[in-house]
């Protein structure tokens, strides 16, 4: 509680500073630009030679953004606008003195390598969205939708053309937009918001038409206008992407004798984009197939947590800004939960063998978004998952098991923008309903879920400062068995012994919690700070359709920030930022209580700095011994450190490296980590990297063994090595047509000693802690890999060995060819090996070999998909 009250002190103290701590910025006045009307359109070529561009006005004068704000671009760039009925057109001339020096870097689609410009589009005109439009050197498309103050969405992905152009004088670049990839509002004359820029690699130099400094609190609102346009054609448009895919699928040396080895499908479905008025669009999917998508990095999860993995399928990512009611880490609207793996794992018994899906089946999707010219934000979501079935396989045949009922999810997000978008309010809505209509499914899965928020924000003093507050409830309904279930997870543990604010009630058939989170600060300017306070109920639980990494949490948080906006000396930039967190349960039990130091330094050879720090005092975690006490945990602190070379060279390099410790129980920490990115030509990219970890864990949950009355939490000393490795290999042909290889291994092994018991998982004194049995309390059978303890009541139990080794490697080999623009052809090889073993092999050279002994899994696939429009 002490800590509490310096908290509360120190963030009164920055409230009072914040309020009459005055913006300081010169006001940015907007230029202007009016666009030409065309009658005959260019061909994209990026050489600039067809008649049209003698037509309108070059305009340039450019100011350097980065590294010294408002000042003088090394090189200059001139830009012009043109348009028709169909298509809106820029030309970017990019003049350079050196033009031996522009690097055209070939790489993915929407990733920023060498040279580049581009042009962003705030067709609403709600000084809050935007659309940008760029192009490398070397021809490559980037496309990303700007929303929010300072966020920017790269999975947006637009039907565009591009081409650019190398000369003496320098590099152009020829874009062709149509008017059907925007959005607007209706009217015949038409004030758009405009920003283009320029990105110089060798020089690590970015320069803007319209000024957008370093230190602005927000982006979009400061764009130039762009004027003239009237008499364009609606955006409405029918966009249409039908796939057709074939799999082979191998399961090499099969552990399941009664199926074999090879199995082939055959697959389609459909993508559609439907422009319902000029600024709304209804995005829907039918059987989609994302077996070109990249696998999720391998891991081996010994928390008692849940890992969030990153979204990567392109129908989920697009347009999901729209759906932003998050808060921190916590996602209100998790889409990874639509289509992942099925709930339900039946047991099998000796002599069975199972054949389960990896995933469910996604029915259809469909997404309506936009907003009204009077500043209505409207994003809804609705997703469909079928049925999914395994079968168990036996001497006496094969019988069919139900994995997952047939789920509806619902997502609904309503905002409203007023005074140029300084005041904002909004409301979501989430909701999973279920079809259990068989008793392993009620038992298994909850029937409805619904979750719901509301939420205000307000900027003042030229988006310098901002106050935010958000409100949120959740309620789950199901079986009394569902319910029980829930209230044991990891997000709850209501069943802990010794949690006096926690009611577990095994005859519950409902749970209903809620939450709330506070934020005021000051965003804008090189001096920036805030305070958040926020809080989920015990009860609180999202993640049906959410991700919340724990309920029954009381979250403090305080920080200040520094960024230099000018070059000095040997410095080409540098950020500090300190900040302290203290989080605690509704009971008062504290935690996480840390403080963290992070600064970030650019030399002027282009070399770059991290370094982080932090010190953490004694905290419990209620969860490590899954439904046991809270244990006390003592305070360690650490620190890392990372360099990195200067990325505009062919080859460059980073490494990293860091170190945490107990100030307690000698449990320790550290890693080692690097890689390389190697252009030995333009085309071809090849980036390795790897981190080693050593993780020396006093206080690692094993199991609960049952004895008699009393529960053991059995626990021990870990020592852990981790050592992930991932190899790129990429070669363009073209920015259309591309070979791409990834390869992942991951190996993780565990030995683990020091056998103990929690004994009184609360005491600060730390032999009394735990009791440590002694080497004459416990036998181990080598044969049958089991542990006997004896206890001091001569009661005696037993353990399976928790060591480990455990191996994967993934990869991927995918050929791309965007034969036609929006309509690609894929060639996919995807191989997964997998080796988890219950003996620690101390040697990588002996769990790889057992890796690559160990059965392949390898899908192939060729997927066609055709773009038209009507």
């Amino acid at each position: 509680m002490q800590f509490n009250l310096k908290l509360l002190f120190i963030s009164f103290q920055l409230l009072i500073c914040l309020l009459l701590y005055p913006a300081n910025r010169e006001e940015n006045k907007k230029r202007q630009y009016t666009t030409h009307r065309i009658d005959h359109a260019p061909r994209i070529d990026g050489k600039l030679d067809d008649e049209c561009w003698n037509q309108g006005v070059w305009d340039g004068d450019f100011k350097q953004q980065f590294p010294n704000s408002g000042g003088n671009p090394s090189q200059e760039t001139y830009i012009k606008v043109l348009y028709d009925r169909d298509y809106i057109y820029v030309a970017i001339k990019c003049m350079d003195t050196e033009p031996d020096k522009i690097r055209r870097i070939l790489d993915r689609r929407d990733k920023f390598s060498g040279d580049a410009v581009g042009i962003a589009f705030d067709s609403y005109y709600d000084q809050r969205t935007a659309f940008e439009f760029n192009v490398t050197a070397a021809g490559q498309k980037i496309d990303l939708k700007h929303y929010g103050d300072k966020s920017q969405d790269l999975n947006w992905n637009a039907i565009w053309d591009a081409a650019t152009s190398l000369a003496d004088s320098g590099w152009t670049a020829e874009i062709q937009i149509p008017f059907s990839q925007l959005r607007y509002n209706k009217g015949n004359r038409k004030i758009w918001g405009m920003h283009v820029w320029r990105w110089i690699d060798r020089e690590q130099e970015e320069s803007h038409w319209q000024l957008i400094p370093q230190d602005a609190s927000a982006m979009v609102y400061l764009f130039g206008e762009l004027n003239g346009i009237e008499r364009i054609r609606s955006s409405r448009q029918v966009e249409l992407l039908p796939y057709a895919s074939v799999k082979l699928d191998y399961k090499g040396d099969q552990q399941n004798p009664y199926i074999g080895k090879w199995h082939t499908g055959l697959n389609g479905g459909l993508d559609a984009k439907i422009g319902i008025s000029s600024n709304f669009t209804l995005d829907a999917t039918i059987n989609p197939d994302f077996g070109q998508v990249e696998a999720d990095p391998s891991e081996l999860n010994l928390t008692a947590y849940e890992t969030r993995f990153d979204e990567k399928r392109p129908f989920f990512l697009e347009g999901r800004d729209i759906f932003d009611f998050n808060i921190d880490q916590d996602r209100f609207f998790y889409t990874r939960r639509v289509g992942s793996l099925p709930g339900y794992k039946p047991d099998t018994q000796e002599g069975e063998y199972s054949d389960l899906p990896e995933n469910t089946t996604i029915l259809g999707s469909a997404k309506l978004s936009g907003r009204t010219s009077n500043g209505l934000l409207v994003g809804l979501m609705n997703s469909v998952t079928g049925k999914e079935f395994g079968k168990i396989y036996s001497d006496e045949g094969a019988r069919t098991v139900t994995l997952e009922p047939l789920t509806n999810y619902f997502a609904g997000r309503i905002k409203k923008e007023l005074n140029n978008a300084n005041t904002i309010y909004g409301i979501s809505f989430n909701s999973v309903v279920r079809n259990n209509d068989e008793q392993v499914l009620k038992n298994n899965f909850t029937d409805n879920a619904t979750s719901g928020g509301i939420d205000f924000t307000k900027y003042w003093q030229d988006k310098n400062y901002f106050f935010t507050v958000k409100l949120t409830g959740s309620h789950i309904s199901g079986s009394q068995a569902s319910i029980k279930d829930l209230q044991e997870s990891h997000l709850h543990r209501f069943q802990r012994p010794d949690a006096e604010h926690l009611t577990y009630d095994t005859l519950r058939t409902n749970l209903s919690g809620t939450g709330a989170t506070i934020r005021i600060g000051k965003q804008g300017g090189q001096l920036k700070y805030g305070f958040k306070s926020s809080f989920w109920s015990p009860q609180f639980n999202i993640n049906d359709i959410g991700f919340v990494r724990v309920s029954d949490k009381v979250e403090q948080q305080a920080w200040i920030n520094y960024e230099s906006i000018e070059s000095t000396g040997f410095l080409r930039k540098y950020e500090f930022e300190i900040d302290n967190r203290i989080n605690s349960s509704f009971g008062g039990e504290i935690m996480d209580n840390r403080v963290g130091l992070e600064a970030n330094v650019q030399f002027q050879n282009l070399y770059n700095t991290e370094f982080k720090g932090e010190l953490v005092l004694p905290s419990f975690d209620t969860r490590v011994l899954r439904g046991g006490p809270a244990l006390l945990k003592d305070s360690y602190a650490g620190a890392e450190v990372e360099v990195e070379s200067n990325s505009a060279k062919d080859f460059s390099y980073f490494v990293n490296s860091g170190y945490w410790h107990s100030f307690g129980f000698p449990t320790k920490y550290y890693h080692f980590g690097g890689g390389i990115n190697y252009h030995p030509v333009n085309q071809l990219y090849i980036g390795l990297d790897f981190d080693y970890e050593k993780n020396f864990e006093n206080y690692q949950y094993i199991e609960d063994i049952e004895l008699g009355d009393n529960v053991l939490y059995m626990a021990a000393t870990m020592d852990r090595d981790i050592l992930l490795t991932t190899l790129r290999i990429e070669y363009y042909l073209s920015p259309e047509l591309s070979i791409q290889y990834y390869g992942s291994p991951y190996y993780s092994i565990g030995a683990y000693t020091d056998f103990k018991r929690v004994n009184n998982a609360g005491s600060k004194n730390r032999s009394e802690r735990f009791h440590h049995y002694k080497t004459n309390e416990y036998a181990y059978d080598t044969g049958k890999e089991v542990y006997t303890f004896n206890e001091t009541n001569a009661e005696t139990f037993t353990m399976d060995n928790p060591d480990f080794s455990f191996a994967q490697f993934r990869s991927n080999l995918i050929f791309r060819w965007e034969y036609k623009l929006g309509s690609v052809f894929y060639l996919v090889w995807s191989h997964e090996q997998t080796r988890n073993e219950n003996i620690r092999k101390p040697k990588i050279h002996d769990s790889l070999l057992n890796l690559f002994a160990a059965r392949p899994s390898d899908v192939f696939m060729i997927k066609f998909s055709y773009w038209f429009s009507i």
